[in-house]
């Protein structure tokens, strides 16, 4: 597993530091979230008006960080997937004839497209 961490750590770097980021703009939501409605109650409308700006660009920059998020996530699991069904099926290519006989081929058919997406 660690031939497919190293591989591929810019991708898993980069999705951990978007998944980072999106954490960090959620909590300064709930934080603006909280300021708001002090700031109601104590009836400054100019200060509502400013935080509120400031809560819908902290919920589009979430969103748009959570979006790179999910795209590096998902490029990194479908690179290290195709690498795990190329390293399977090298493997089974090299198999002496004797022991590829042996099995049923529905078995190899099987844990190729089964087992490997677990």
């Amino acid at each position: 597993m660690k031939k497919y961490i190293y591989k591929n750590k810019y991708i898993l770097v980069s999705a951990m530091f978007f998944s980072f980021i999106t954490t960090i703009f959620a909590i300064g939501v709930q934080f603006i979230k909280g300021d708001i409605l002090d700031i109601a109650v104590s009836k400054n409308l100019n200060l509502v008006i400013v935080y509120s700006i400031i809560l819908i660009t902290l919920v589009l920059l979430e969103c748009l960080t959570n979006y790179f998020f999910n795209q590096y996530r998902m490029k990194y699991a479908i690179k290290c997937a195709k690498m795990l069904r190329k390293d399977y099926f090298d493997c089974i290519l090299n198999h002496p004839v004797k022991e590829f006989v042996k099995k049923n081929t529905s078995d190899y058919i099987t844990k190729f497209s089964n087992d490997l997406e677990i």
